[in-house]
């Protein structure tokens, strides 16, 4: 104990004025009601805070992943479930954070030509006018993108080399971030994007051997890599995006002809595997709407009609659940794996982040594994991957992108099209208003280790006064396994 008194001291030395600010109030919720509280509040305390740390993980905020392991670990001891992953994750953090305060004083000492030592995160920021919106990781380069267009003259680059130990510097002036970023082979072994002074962002690349780092300006963007050919990658990838999204308005009407495709093509259905997976389950009720509706009941129903559904065509059908038993999600694609499985489908109901956006916020939504473009779908995976924190501890960072490879994606995300498709399609029928959330992409661990295509696949935000009482009522819930069903024929008609 007095080893974490230790830890957690140290952080509160070196942590920043606060935490961020979206997390205040339930950090502070958590701070004001567990001491107090009953064990089935405190329960639902320690889930809310197992929420927030996936998202602190998926939000690469070390600072805030600090302030929610202090509190796993109080929770954790006060309900016996074991602190033990916390406490390592703790001591971790801490070994990260003095090492890098370490190199940071090195880099002071041997930047001699600089004016001012690096500010700490404590300070404020005068000058705000140019912010970093976003540091984005392409296959060979770095792109940070900003608020407004910079220019050349705002760059200024200086080597600091020692033995087996160089460095790239570049110094972008007026420039603002928020917090810090590590990257690792990213270009260089290492890559750090940081706050230097109140108007200057630092981008230092790390490599034991030195390298020509070539950069280009593309009005708001600039671009790092090691080739000046991936320059003319990127903007051909950019203009390939544009004839996509011209293509994609152009394939729209194709799409609405292939669900009468797959009725007229002799689907090869027997011998196909399909294993459906209702989220949550036990202890565990997932989302929850009003004082009746969880989300464990509802997507366990529409997974056991949609294999139904599916027996009926003729496809073989296994479940990771059938009764209200929480499953692990790593048993939940192991089970995939076992079973030699051709398709993998996750059913979820969705929820609003609070009172206010759960009267507006409504939709179907199909998701497959990817990093999260977008803050919509990180809030998403966020709240479902919160069930199980052991799985986040086994499925490290680098199993997660070793699962990311180019086949898998694509396959998944036609299966998402499809299913996303069929299921509007038939629950339109019974409510014209239905929503389409769209096809996204987000980390789903549920999804990390399957090694068929896989989908997530969310019936609905449970907390919406009109949408959550109508996924729980049967017809509806029969339309949407009956488009579970049409979006695996439609799927297989077009890989024959």
């Amino acid at each position: 104990m007095a080893k974490i008194v230790r830890i957690i001291l140290f952080f509160l030395l070196i942590a920043t004025s606060g935490v961020c600010s979206a997390f205040d109030a339930r950090i502070k919720n958590f701070d004001d009601k567990f001491i107090k509280a009953n064990k089935t509040a405190r329960l639902e305390l320690h889930q809310d805070m197992k929420g927030l740390y996936i998202k602190s993980v998926i939000d690469n905020d070390d600072k805030i992943r600090v302030e929610i392991l202090k509190r796993l670990i109080q929770s954790s001891k006060a309900l016996g479930l074991g602190s033990n992953p916390y406490e390592r994750e703790l001591e971790s953090l801490v070994q990260v954070a003095q090492k890098d305060s370490k190199s940071n004083k090195k880099l002071q000492k041997e930047s001699k030509g600089s004016k001012q030592p690096l500010i700490t995160a404590k300070e404020n920021y005068s000058n705000k006018s140019i912010q970093i919106l976003k540091v984005i990781e392409h296959p060979n380069s770095l792109e940070i993108k900003f608020s407004s267009p910079i220019l050349e003259s705002d760059v200024k680059h200086f080597k600091l080399n020692s033995k087996n130990h160089f460095r790239n510097v570049y110094d972008l002036n007026r420039a603002w971030i928020s917090k810090p970023q590590t990257l690792k082979n990213i270009i260089s072994d290492d890559l750090k994007v940081s706050q230097f002074d109140k108007n200057t962002i630092r981008v230092v690349f790390s490599h034991k051997k030195e390298q020509k780092i070539n950069f280009k300006i593309n009005q708001n963007s600039i671009f790092f890599a090691l080739d000046k050919v991936e320059f003319e990658n990127l903007a051909s990838n950019s203009k390939n995006q544009q004839k996509t999204e011209l293509k994609d308005k152009h394939d729209k009407k194709q799409n609405n002809d292939l669900s009468k495709k797959a009725t007229k093509t002799k689907i090869k259905r027997a011998g196909r595997i399909i294993v459906l997976d209702a989220g949550h389950g036990g202890d565990d009720p997932g989302a929850i709407g009003g004082a009746k509706l969880k989300e464990k009941n509802i997507v366990l129903s529409i997974a056991l009609k949609a294999g139904d559904e599916l027996k009926k065509r003729g496809y073989k059908v296994y479940y990771t659940r059938t009764k209200d038993k929480f499953i692990n999600l790593r048993s939940r694609t192991k089970l995939a794996n076992d079973k030699l499985a051709d398709l993998f489908i996750s059913i979820h109901a969705n929820a609003a982040p609070n009172k206010q956006k759960g009267e507006v916020m409504q939709g179907i939504e199909t998701f497959f594994l990817s990093p999260a473009r977008s803050e919509r779908s990180k809030n998403v995976a966020a709240l479902e991957n919160k069930s199980d924190i052991d799985e986040m501890n086994f499925f490290s960072k680098q199993t997660f992108l070793n699962f990311l490879n180019r086949e898998k994606i694509i396959a998944s995300n036609k299966l998402a099209i499809d299913i996303q498709r069929e299921v509007l399609a038939r629950t339109k029928k019974i409510n014209s208003k239905v929503v389409d959330g769209g096809v996204r992409e987000a980390p789903f661990w549920v999804l990390v280790g399957a090694l068929m295509p896989a989908v997530l696949l969310e019936v609905g935000y449970i907390s919406h006064p009109d949408e959550g009482k109508l996924i729980s009522k049967s017809n509806y819930q029969d339309a949407i396994a009956k488009g579970i069903a049409n979006g695996v024929d439609v799927y297989f008609a077009n890989q024959q």
